[in-house]
């Protein structure tokens, strides 16, 4: 089996190296500037609850992803 061809292969956070690797992996990137931005304005909005806040966490497609 070979990660692209018969299945994918899909990492989390987007590590430097994912770019590197042989296929190169696919991955779901952390926004943390888009979250950091959100807490700062939370914070300063004196939004102390806890609460739930989705940002949306683009998928990279590289090599690692199977073609249908």
């Amino acid at each position: 089996m070979t990660a692209g061809a018969d299945l994918s292969v899909l990492s989390f956070d987007d590590k430097i190296i994912a770019s590197y690797l042989r296929p190169q992996l696919s991955s779901i990137r952390l926004p943390y500037e888009e979250m950091s931005a959100l807490a700062v304005a939370l914070l300063l909005a004196g939004s102390l609850e806890a609460g739930e806040h989705q940002i949306d966490m683009p998928l990279i497609e590289r090599d690692s992803m199977r073609n249908h």
